[in-house]
């Protein structure tokens, strides 16, 4: 297989694709390839267009204006039928497509899991990849039909109990009665076993952290998974423990004021006040590290208070990501550079200009 060696007519444009893969996506005159981690050339320059790779090795591509499913390793093609546009936001090689305006699921190997369904939608894709791969189906009622998908297919969860079930993820599930009770059950190795009842709404556990939004002021909170309030502190703005962290915002003066808490509720780390964070969904995999924003501008704030990166890098949000490798990608406009976890460029292409200063 050819190695790149040196990447000057070759324009890498993807990190890692989906969900940690080891594949990149590679741009020569406007065509896409692909090569792995080590610089082999897996797939030469040849697609019109090209998605991200999923941690299955497969890719969106088209080609004389055809879809198809790559598989990245082996380079082999599969037609997308004609009349499915796919969508190419993938979770474990599945797909979401679109047919007569309605959504449905798609493997890279062609296989439909769940056909077209007016049920089903875009934003319950992703809040099923949010919730590790559990995806639902609402019916006329409103009540919902929760699946998982996999090797055997499309696979139903059912749930012991009558309640209307509200949210659910592989581990837990959350179900209300007509009171507005909330129940969590936990998935034991012999089914499901109920840990606490409360009258908050509660979102799903996020290590032994159940986040909790009180009625009568609208402040958030935390509790254990026994449903006791893990410390006292009530919040304006919370977002889920990862790592250990929680993100909280709150008014400050004309502006806001974000700040990390640990398990105990405790205030840690403060961000400066015109600093906010995109995405906490961007603060992970151990990586003490966030993504932040800066009036127009973006950086990278590590966990010692300090600036990885500092706030006046002019780079596409969407073009920003974390890997296994522990390497950050930095756009602007046409242009980019690797940046590894110390603030180091690894790698740049020839017209990119690290901007240390707002234009």
């Amino acid at each position: 297989m050819k190695t790149i060696l040196y990447l000057g007519a070759l324009f890498l444009f993807i990190f890692k694709g989906f969900g940690g893969s080891e594949y990149y996506g590679i741009s020569d005159n406007g065509l896409t390839g692909y090569i792995d981690s080590h610089g082999d050339v897996l797939v030469e320059p040849q697609f019109e267009t090209g998605s991200g790779v999923t941690s299955m090795g497969s890719a969106w591509v088209t080609k004389d204006e055809k879809q198809y499913f790559l598989d990245v390793p082996t380079g082999q093609k599969t037609r997308i039928p004609a009349g499915l546009s796919v969508i190419p936001i993938a979770w474990r090689g599945y797909y979401i497509f679109v047919e007569d305006g309605v959504e449905g699921i798609i493997h890279f190997s062609g296989e439909v899991v769940l056909e077209a369904n007016e049920q089903f939608s875009l934003l319950t894709w992703l809040r099923g990849m949010n919730s590790n791969g559990v995806f639902y189906l609402k019916d006329e009622g409103g009540r919902k039909e929760f699946f998982t998908i996999g090797k055997e297919g499309k696979k139903i969860i059912k749930f012991p109990t009558d309640e209307n079930v509200k949210l659910a993820s592989t581990k837990y599930f959350i179900s209300s009665d007509k009171d507005k009770n909330y129940k969590l059950w936990k998935k034991l190795e012999d089914g499901w076993t109920p840990l606490f009842k409360t009258t908050y709404r509660i979102g799903l556990p996020s290590e032994d952290r159940v986040l909790f939004r009180c009625a009568e002021n609208s402040k958030y909170g935390f509790l254990d998974l026994e449903g006791e309030e893990a410390f006292s502190q009530r919040f304006p703005i919370a977002n889920d423990f990862v790592n250990g962290y929680a993100l909280i915002s709150e008014k400050s003066g004309d502006g806001r004021r974000n700040y990390f808490i640990n398990r105990d509720g405790e205030k840690i780390i403060f961000l400066p006040e015109d600093v906010s964070v995109l995405h906490t969904a961007n603060f992970q995999k151990g990586l003490e590290i966030a993504i932040i924003r800066k009036g127009e501008f973006y950086g990278v704030f590590t966990m010692n208070e300090t600036f990885l990166i500092k706030p006046y890098q002019d780079f596409v949000w969407r073009d920003v990501t974390y890997e296994g490798l522990d390497l950050i990608l930095i756009r602007n406009d046409e242009e980019m550079a690797w940046f590894n976890l110390k603030g180091e460029m690894v790698w740049q292409s020839e017209g990119f200009k690290l901007r240390t200063e707002a234009p």
